[in-house]
């Protein structure tokens, strides 16, 4: 017992001197003073021995609050308070101050940016603050989204704050339940340096979610919910799509109106009109259930993938297709278009969709497109094969129509009235001059061969035109009637016209055909063709059966004549 008692004694006496010896507060504020700081907070409960494995050693430490200037140009009256602990080494009796670490610090005398500017950051990105999975369980729209009024900004450096807000939503909570709640978020925003605009990417931390009633549906009612993540997906796209350009589409009688229709974007127009044309023809199953503007994956790749393709390369649609396309197959809903040197073609897929029934026949169905692949040409070796052809022999002019209504009064030939006044014109770069019965407008177009040449006038009796196309090379008379024979071809097809004549011919001595052929919707072609040493002369007249005049043909044909 005599030893037991000296020992509490020994002990006591220890631990008497161990509380004398540590450090008085005043000693501890020097040795954590610097420069800047304001004030120095101890922590009331005093300091204590902690042992510290990583160290193998005993530390005496106490709690402080440093208050000390903030340093921040910008805000030279900013302070930051700083918690953290004082460490000092134990040796024997002795303390010795080893340092200060710091663990938590507020920055305060920063102004934060205002309730609107923070609210506005948020609504910019409510995913972020929601939370992904929240984001696509949210089946309302977040309302009373507002600062909270618990717990203003709080700012962990120069550069990041936080702040809490509240908000209410429905949220899917199971496969046949919905509830309503209110919200509580910490959100922490961020920027680069003071003078840096805040980054749209913040963290939200969900801190209290309280259910406040709750209802329930069908699971299929739950799965046709628009979820917030979907609205917002909506809102989007019906953004993006009136960003693009307006394209009027028509009403299409016949699956030819819409290819025709779409091989004329392609060649004609602009990348964002063919998008905007898209985003109108595309098939319902290529847009998610339920939206008209928010497309599926699948929709988007045709989409990008065709624009890519036909606007976007070395070479384009409009470079390698012709107005009047050749056609590679051709059956109900769906088309082939040949290139112009037909090794390749773009092909186009619709059907019919919508509408309603009447008497149990489904009517007023629109036609949509169900697929669409363009194809160009990429290969250096397949895009020099098809420009080492001229333009013309490559894409054989298509005769206009004559545009006079067959409705109207047609006026006798002979009557003086009728008479047209002829008038001379001339080409002097393509070497040839005619009459035509009203006034001529000529057209100059670069061709690999050279620049081609066109004379067109247009009369009640129809469409009279020359033109001449440059040849790269001079030929003999066999080479020059293969030339004809091909081109004449061409144009036949091109225009879908059927021969009811075809006999040779020449002109001033250089070989040619003479054609008289029919087009549909009673129409009416004749057709010279002859090649000089220099050019491809081809020289059109188009009518219809009620307007052709047999004196007009004569007098334009006869007077074609090569000037030097």
């Amino acid at each position: 017992m005599k030893h037991l008692s000296r020992l509490l004694t020994i002990t006591l006496i220890f631990l008497s001197s161990l509380a004398f010896a540590q450090p008085s507060d005043a000693q501890i504020k020097a040795d954590i003073n610097n420069p800047g700081v304001i004030s120095i907070q101890l922590s009331k409960t005093g300091g204590s021995k902690v042992w510290h494995s990583s160290d193998l050693q005993y530390y005496w430490e106490r709690g402080v609050i440093i208050n000390r200037s903030a340093k921040i140009p910008e805000y030279p009256n900013a302070t930051v308070e700083i918690g953290g602990i004082a460490r000092y080494s134990i040796v024997g009796n002795t303390f010795t101050y080893k340092r200060f670490l710091v663990t938590w610090n507020e920055y305060k005398g920063i102004p934060t940016p205002s309730d609107e500017d923070v609210l506005n950051m948020v609504n910019a990105n409510l995913e972020s603050f929601v939370g992904n999975g929240r984001y696509n369980q949210i089946v309302s729209q977040i309302s009373g989204l507002r600062i909270a009024d618990e717990k203003k900004s709080e700012w962990h450096t120069p550069n990041s704050f936080s702040i809490n807000l509240t908000c209410s939503y429905d949220r899917v909570i199971s496969y046949t339940e919905v509830a309503s709640f209110d919200a509580l978020y910490r959100v922490r925003f961020y920027r680069d340096d003071i003078q840096s605009e805040w980054k749209p990417q913040f963290v939200s931390t969900a801190e209290s979610e309280t259910e406040l009633s709750k209802k329930a549906y069908t699971a299929e009612e739950i799965r046709l919910m628009p979820s917030l993540g979907s609205m917002q997906a909506e809102q989007k796209a019906q953004a993006a799509l009136a960003n693009l350009p307006e394209v009027q589409i028509p009403k299409f009688e016949k699956d030819i109106d819409i290819f025709l229709f779409v091989h004329k974007m392609l060649l004609e127009g602009s990348a964002d009109e063919f998008e905007a044309m898209m985003m109108q023809l595309l098939a319902p199953g290529y847009f998610v259930e339920g939206s008209n503007v928010m497309l599926t994956q699948n929709g988007a790749d045709l989409i990008n993938k065709n624009r890519r393709i036909a606007y976007e390369g070395k070479s384009t649609y409009a470079q390698q297709y012709c107005a009047d396309p050749s056609i590679k197959h051709r059956q109900t809903n769906m088309i082939q278009l040949l290139n112009k040197s037909k090794q390749t073609y773009t092909r186009i897929a619709v059907g019919q969709f919508g509408g309603r029934f009447e008497r149990g026949v489904r009517v007023d169905q629109e036609y949509k497109i169900t697929d669409l692949s363009v194809t160009v040409l990429t290969r250096p070796v397949d895009l020099e094969y098809m420009n080492s052809f001229p333009e013309e022999e490559l894409c054989p002019p298509t005769v206009q129509e004559n545009t006079e209504s067959v409705d109207e009064p047609q006026q006798n030939a002979a009557s003086p009235i009728a008479q047209p006044i002829w008038q001379s014109f001339q080409s002097s770069g393509a070497g040839i001059k005619a009459s035509f019965p009203t006034e001529a407008e000529e057209t100059q177009t670069s061709s690999q061969g050279g620049t081609q040449y066109t004379l067109t006038a247009k009369s009640a009796s129809g469409v009279y035109q020359i033109s001449a196309l440059p040849l790269p090379q001079k030929y003999n008379d066999q080479q020059k009637n293969q030339i004809i024979d091909g081109m004449a071809a061409n144009f036949i097809k091109a225009n879908q016209a059927t021969k009811r004549m075809e006999k040779a011919w020449t002109h001033q001595g250089f070989p040619g055909k003479v054609y008289d052929m029919v087009r549909p919707q009673s129409g009416v072609v004749k057709y010279r063709i002859f090649a000089s040493d220099e050019f491809l002369y081809q020289i059109i007249l188009s009518t219809t059966q009620s307007t052709w005049n047999a004196e007009d043909e004569q007098q334009f044909f006869d007077s074609v004549e090569l000037i030097k």
